[in-house]
């Protein structure tokens, strides 16, 4: 079965390379968010994402606090950090973040990180 995936990132080219390399091993990018407020509202309304990957720096509300929303609503909901700021790690991991990818990372560096952490079914 098929990864299935969430991405919230304000950085329409991380959609775009997700969106491509994604199929390539397998995985479903089943859903996309621009800022915190919107992935919450999505994430709300019934999509069950295997894992989801937030970066920080994002419109309307930080990856921080969006990652401590998802989590209230869903508290086994596996979740990715992503950020050039590395200065968040371990506020990230305290908060709940399964792991913390350094932009820029690799796509050896993301693919481990999914397959570790996305959810077994």
């Amino acid at each position: 079965m098929r990864k299935r995936i969430f991405v919230v990132d304000d950085e329409m080219a991380f959609k775009t390379l997700y969106s491509r390399l994604f199929p390539i091993y397998g995985l479903e990018l089943i859903g996309y968010a621009a800022d915190g407020e919107e992935a919450v509202r999505k994430l709300s309304e019934g999509l069950d994402p295997d894992l989801v990957l937030i970066d920080h720096r994002l419109p309307n509300k930080n990856g921080i606090d969006t990652m401590k929303e998802l989590h209230a609503k869903n508290p086994g909901l596996p979740i990715v950090f992503i950020s050039a700021d590395e200065s968040i790690r371990s506020e990230a991991l305290k908060d709940g973040a399964l792991d913390f990818l350094l932009k820029p990372f690799g796509k050896d560096m993301l693919m481990s990180a999914i397959d570790r952490h996305a959810r077994k079914r």
